[in-house]
């Protein structure tokens, strides 16, 4: 078995960290109010270093353009055929309220 999880993670348990840090965190907190602090802490952990902003209808449709020139194969209209980039330029409004 532990030649079995040293392949699996050769590392160790990359959970271990979180789960640590987690269970101290649970030990000092008041009883009441555990759930609601818990859902917090987790919450800031997962979105650590995550940027979240909304995307303006340009960046999105400029975005999609984007991948169509770095070869991504984008079938956004007909699921046989790739998307061009005037396909996404002709139906932006389309796109967006999608």
């Amino acid at each position: 078995m532990k030649e079995y999880n040293n392949i699996l993670a050769p590392r160790g348990d990359p959970h271990k960290k979180f789960l640590n840090e987690m269970l101290s965190y649970a030990k000092i907190l008041l009883k009441a109010h555990k759930d609601k602090a818990i859902n917090q802490k987790l919450n800031e952990i997962f979105t650590s270093g995550i940027e979240l902003r909304l995307l303006t209808k340009e960046e999105y449709i400029d975005r999609l353009k984007e991948k169509v020139r770095k070869g991504y194969y984008l079938c956004l209209f007909d699921p046989l055929k790739p998307t061009t980039i005037e396909e996404i330029e002709a139906n932006k409004d389309i796109l967006w309220e999608a």
